[in-house]
């Protein structure tokens, strides 16, 4: 039955409409059984953006609109064509992200005017269709500004030049400039429109969020959505060119810098908060010693924010000053392979660290879950894979540094060993744990 559930909305229909007679008599025997399957099938809708038509799209909404709890977009950006005109467009608009007006019922449904009782959205913007021409890093899968059929979301700083537009374009009068050039910033633009919209969202991700603005997000709109969200799920686009990883460029490090303000600054109401980075883009800290500066975006305290998770992020300072301010509310807390910044020339937070600061400053702490897909390197050191064999309970906690030139990530093996020999960190987290269920067991006597 799971693997039903992953299958496109489409594809279930269209197996429904081959079925033989006798099939079909047969499931109108057994209404209960179906009906209950469907909440199961059709809880998640998930849609493939720009639509050619709705017609489908309009049957599956009438069919199974009780069962539809949850939409899910997957958005595929078009880059400028040589045979696109954009003088044309300038006067009649970019290419809809939603498809032909033959499909203006997903617009409907994306801006809430279908459904009342859908809270949930899932965004996730697709590069994989870029990647053969490279178009994601500009002309000829560089890392360049790009234009014609590139994308480039990285390299470009945008500074005050390209914030020329339009009075009345949107809350403060301005537009983006590319929005004007390239479709994909229009389409871009375009998803953050229609969601603005929709009232009812309350539970909103992101997967793939690129490294770019888009000119809605300037408006009071953008800012009253963000306030009504108590879920807040995002992942941010990371990628690499020729061993260059994204997060060393102007434009992703304008975009981490910025997100505060746009973005993190408005949560004011989202008590589940998750933030993820790309393994190819990772972010966390600002350190001027050796040159990084991806700092960690969020800033506390959020007063409605019960639990976070964390994952691919660097822990450095400015996650030790999060998890400080934001000891007062925070329930639950998830690290997904997350690393310490082994940084050798300044003070940088070490696992220990970070378990402290989490024992003496979140006091209403209830649920804490370390999680690694993979074992951090401990090289070739007997002693500590010896003792790797032997405690299958123990934990090798991760150390790494980043590259400042290319941004790639350096596993510290040394580190690595270090902390499973010297036994801080582990020591901290069995302490933190016990405490943490001495607390559930409290609640629950309560």
């Amino acid at each position: 039955m799971r693997s039903m559930v992953t299958l496109p909305t489409e594809l279930i229909v269209e197996i429904a409409e081959n079925l033989s007679g006798d099939l079909k008599n047969f499931s109108l025997t057994s209404h209960r059984l179906r009906h209950a399957i469907s909440h199961i099938l059709f809880r998640t809708l998930n849609i493939a953006c720009p639509l050619v038509s709705g017609m489908l799209l309009e049957h599956v909404l009438v069919k199974y609109r009780h069962a539809i709890s949850r939409i899910h977009l997957h958005i595929r950006l078009r880059p400028n064509l040589p045979e696109d005109d954009i003088d044309e467009y300038d006067i009649n608009g970019m290419p809809s992200i939603w498809g032909t007006e033959r499909s203006y019922t997903l617009l409907q449904l994306v801006r809430g005017e279908i459904f009342s009782h859908i809270d949930s959205f899932s965004v996730h913007f697709d590069p994989s269709q870029f990647d053969l021409e490279g178009c994601w890093f500009g002309d000829g899968g560089t890392w360049g500004g790009g234009g014609g059929e590139s994308i480039s979301v990285f390299q470009d700083y945008e500074d005050d030049e390209a914030w020329e537009g339009d009075e009345g374009t949107n809350g403060d009068g301005m537009m983006l400039n590319f929005e004007r050039l390239y479709i994909w910033r229009a389409q871009y633009n375009q998803v953050f429109e229609a969601l603005v919209m929709n009232l009812n969202i309350t539970k909103l991700r992101f997967v793939n969020l690129l490294p770019k603005r888009a000119s809605i997000w300037y408006s009071d709109d953008w800012v009253n959505m963000l306030q009504r969200l108590t879920h807040f799920d995002v992942g941010i686009f990371g990628a690499e060119s020729a061993g260059w990883h994204g997060n060393t460029t102007d434009g992703f490090i304008d975009f981490i810098n910025e997100f505060l303000n746009f973005i993190a600054f408005y949560l004011t109401n989202v008590k589940h908060l998750r933030l993820e980075a790309s393994p190819l883009s990772v972010f966390g800290t600002d350190t001027y010693i050796t040159g990084w500066h991806d700092p960690f975006p969020l800033h506390g305290p959020a007063s409605a924010l019960h639990s976070l998770e964390l994952k691919n992020i660097v822990l450095g300072n400015d996650v030790m000053d999060y998890l400080r301010d934001q000891g007062g509310t925070l329930r639950e807390l998830t690290l997904h392979n997350c690393m310490c910044y082994s940084c050798k020339l300044g003070p940088e937070p070490r696992w220990s660290h970070i378990w402290d600061t989490v024992s003496k400053y979140c006091k209403v702490l209830r649920r804490l879950n370390f999680l690694q897909d993979e074992e951090p390197p401990l090289g070739s050191f007997r002693i500590a894979n010896r003792m790797a064999r032997k405690k299958k309970d123990l934990i090798v906690w991760r150390y790494a540094d980043i590259d400042p030139e290319r941004g790639t990530v350096l596993e510290d093996g040394d580190a690595n060993v270090g902390e499973v020999i010297t036994g801080c960190a582990f020591e901290e987290y069995c302490d933190l744990q016990e405490t943490l269920a001495r607390r559930r067991k409290n609640s629950i006597d309560e």
